[in-house]
């Protein structure tokens, strides 16, 4: 697992805990939020709106600070980049939610705001079915949500194993990114479809 350490506690409002890389970053229940480098935010899904409640959920325009400073200053102290996602336990308004934070394109931070802590490889047996069933795929497989739609576009939330072969990215370097990180590649790929139940994930072939 990565970022095992303690970062924080919940005497002062959040918490970390590992995040084990070979985990989904995020599942099709889970909310998520895009906050530009100038700490605007960019973009929250509807599931962000519901675990969080409507009238904490930020919108789009407005800064993270003002809007949901429990979030704001857990983010300040934690770093994404080094080794990875970083996850956390956020309390909001007498709530612990778990939260995953992830760098995104242009220097930007994506929080997921994850529906369930427990089995973060996926909410049930299915879950751990396509994770194997994907491991066992010898061709590239990223997996992306579906939103949003405008910039900075989808994020990935899942890559296989031979995508890390094929590619020599290492897992945590894409998770979070958008999948034109490929652009930058000449490495040939193939993309193979992620049934999502509710249609909040997707697959994208790069």
């Amino acid at each position: 697992p990565r970022n095992s350490g303690a970062v924080g506690s919940l005497g002062r409002g959040w918490s970390a805990m590992p995040w084990h890389e070979d985990a989904f970053l995020l599942l099709p229940a889970d909310g998520f939020v895009l906050i530009g480098v100038d700490g605007t935010v960019i973009f929250a899904n509807r599931f962000a709106r519901e675990l969080l409640g409507a009238d904490r959920c930020p919108s789009p325009g407005d800064v993270l600070a003002e809007a949901l400073p429990e979030f704001a200053e857990a983010l300040a102290d934690v770093d994404p980049d080094a080794s990875g996602p970083v996850d956390l336990v956020i309390r909001v308004d007498g709530r612990d939610l778990g939260a995953r934070v992830f760098r995104t394109d242009g220097g930007g931070l994506g929080v997921g705001i994850l529906a369930s802590t427990d089995d973060r490889v996926g909410s049930g047996p299915s879950w751990v079915l396509y994770d194997r069933v994907l491991r066992s795929i010898n061709e590239a497989v990223i997996v992306t949500t579906a939103e949003p739609f405008d910039g900075p576009g989808p994020v990935i939330v899942y890559v296989n194993d031979a995508f890390l072969r094929d590619s020599g990215y290492a897992r945590h370097e894409v998770m979070g990114r958008s999948p034109r990180i490929m652009q930058m590649s000449d490495t040939d790929r193939a993309a193979r479809a992620l049934p999502s139940g509710d249609g909040s994930l997707e697959s994208d072939s790069g």
